[in-house]
This record gives C-alpha cells, sequence and structure tokens, in this order.
C-alpha cells in the first residue's frame, strides 16, 4: 500500500474540498484527483461523495479514514520512541490551559526538579485544548472546571487541587461591607466575566445554571486581568480563586465576599490523551504535577463531595 496515497487521502478527508487539500499538499489538484482514484480502484470501492463544490466521506471512506488515520499517528509515535531511543529526546512539554493562574508555582517547581525541561504554554477555551490534545498537537491540559469533564474516548483526567471561590465587589458597593451572600442576593446583579469554558469566572456562571437563572453579564472579556478594574470601577460583580485574590484586593479598590453556596469552588484538573506516546520527559512531568498538588486536599474534596452532593469527581 503506497503511503503517500493514504496520507493523500487522509488530508483530502480531513479538508472535505479537493483543491484546499492539494494546496495543502502542496500538489496539483488533477495529481491528487488521480491518487484518490487509484486508491479507490486498488480498494475496488468509492471512498467519497461528490456534494457540489466540495466532497464528503462515504460511509466506506469514513470507516477507512478511521483506519488511516490511526496508522499516522502510530507512525508519528515511533518516530518519537526512535528519537528517544537514540538519545535525542525533547525535553520540551506543550501545555494548553484555560486559566493560568494556577499554574506559575507548579512551574517554578518543575523547573527546579528537572532542570532541562521546557514549557510551552498557550491558552485557549476548554473545548478547544480538548480538539489539540486528541490531535496530539499539546501533551497536557490544565483546565479549570466548574465540574467534573465529560468522558472522552482516549481522554484521561486526574483532579489536581481545587481553590475556593470568592465574589468580588467594589469597595462603593453596599454588599461589599457584607461578610457573605446568598445566591437569590446576586441573581439580578450585572455580571462582569470571561466567555464560558475560559476557566476563572466559570465556577459563578455555573452557579447560574444550577439555579436555572441567566446571569446578566454587562461586560464580557478574554482579557480576565482587566475583569478587577472593571469591578472597581463598580460595573458589575465577578468571581475569583482564592489564589489570585490577595494580589488582586491590594492593586484594586475590590473587596472579596463569600458565596453560601456548597461547592463554589475552582478545580484544576490534567488531562492527557492515553492514546498516544508519552515520553519519559512527559512522564516525569505528569509525576511531578501529582507530586506537587495535595493528595490530601483531593482525597478530602472527594468525601466532601459525596457527603454534600452526591456527585463524583
Amino acid at each position: 500500500m503506497d503511503l503517500t496515497k493514504l496520507y493523500f487521502f487522509k488530508v483530502t478527508a480531513e479538508t472535505g474540498h479537493m483543491t484546499k487539500a492539494a494546496e495543502q499538499l502542496q500538489t496539483s489538484q488533477p495529481f491528487l484527483s488521480r491518487s484518490i482514484q487509484s486508491l479507490e480502484q486498488e480498494l475496488n470501492c468509492s471512498l467519497f461523495d461528490r456534494t457540489g463544490r466540495g466532497i464528503a466521506l462515504n460511509e466506506v471512506g469514513r470507516a477507512y479514514y478511521h483506519y488511516v488515520k490511526s496508522a499516522f499517528d502510530n507512525l508519528e509515535d515511533g518516530s518519537k520512541v526512535i528519537r528517544q531511543l537514540l538519545d535525542t529526546q525533547e525535553n520540551t512539554i506543550r501545555v494548553g490551559t484555560n486559566a493560568c493562574s494556577f499554574l506559575p508555582a507548579f512551574f517554578n517547581y518543575a523547573h527546579k526538579s528537572y532542570k532541562k525541561l521546557a514549557i510551552r504554554q498557550e491558552t485557549f477555551a476548554f473545548p478547544k485544548l480538548i480538539e489539540l490534545l486528541q490531535n496530539g498537537d499539546i501533551d497536557f491540559i490544565f483546565g479549570v472546571c466548574a465540574s467534573e469533564p465529560e468522558e472522552i474516548e482516549g481522554i484521561s483526567s486526574t483532579l489536581l487541587t481545587m481553590d475556593q471561590m470568592y465574589l468580588l465587589f467594589a469597595k462603593s458597593n453596599p454588599c461589599a461591607q457584607r461578610e457573605s451572600l446568598q445566591f437569590k442576593d446576586i441573581v439580578d446583579m450585572p455580571i462582569i466575566a470571561a466567555p464560558r469554558n475560559l476557566g476563572l469566572t466559570d465556577a459563578l456562571l455555573y452557579r447560574f445554571d444550577l439555579h436555572g437563572a441567566e446571569p446578566n453579564i454587562v461586560i464580557q472579556t478574554t482579557d480576565i486581568a482587566i475583569i478587577p478594574k472593571y469591578v472597581a470601577f463598580d460595573l458589575g460583580i465577578s468571581a475569583f480563586p482564592s489564589c489570585v485574590l490577595t494580589e488582586i484586593c491590594k492593586a484594586y479598590d475590590v473587596k472579596k465576599v463569600s458565596l453560601l453556596e456548597d461547592c463554589f469552588v475552582a478545580r484544576l484538573y490534567l488531562l492527557w490523551n492515553h492514546k498516544r506516546f508519552q515520553s519519559e520527559t512527559a512522564k516525569t512531568f505528569r509525576q511531578l504535577a501529582n507530586d506537587f498538588y495535595p493528595k490530601s486536599l483531593r482525597k478530602l474534596y472527594r468525601i466532601f463531595l459525596k457527603e454534600n452532593t452526591g456527585t463524583r469527581s
């Protein structure tokens, strides 16, 4: 079986367009078409349905694509093994996160423990991170979630730690003088938040989901660092975990207030793709993460969830 034909088939299946596939493969469209036709003749079946200007895998093509993609994934993993055996192992770990505030202390610990370690971090919303992990573009996700991530085939996860969330008010806001509030007290208040799946403010939006209420979001921004400044101007309220609140409260005229809700916490999960090859560096990095974050805290938190909410974490 000609690997070039198989790779051409894989790229064409993923783009769904002959012209785009040819551009990506840096070949001519007629040559690509002949390669696909040759593969179909060899298999004695059609792999694509022509849909106007594009093409789409038919039932046979979808089944075949699964195996072709797996084959190329295995070849890529094999190359990594060879590099490792030849002592040319890469020491770079590719990390994706939806909230980087939890990571500096751990990265400092990891660098001190593994002198040659290099970390490349990217920040995206959680669904994009899952896509990158599935495709092998990152090695790990440090995901901050309001609830346990859904089970996804091939993806393993472990709870690293959790942090108490607090409401954030401008000091001039009357509610800032209170020590705690109930959800009914804030249900109609203006909210300043990041888009969903970007971590730090998800726990607050998740409260609204649990109560079947619609948050009154007046400002939504991907620039998490600017949110406390908006709050200081009393444009709305927000919520942050305790790990960042000391610095925030020093820098801005804001005050934290407790929300009397069980499990108003941000949870930090580590996720990885167990179907892909992991270098010794990646295995060491995962062990460092498990060593750094307090296991006793995770155990107590699981007990707390079972006793108070009956949910699994």
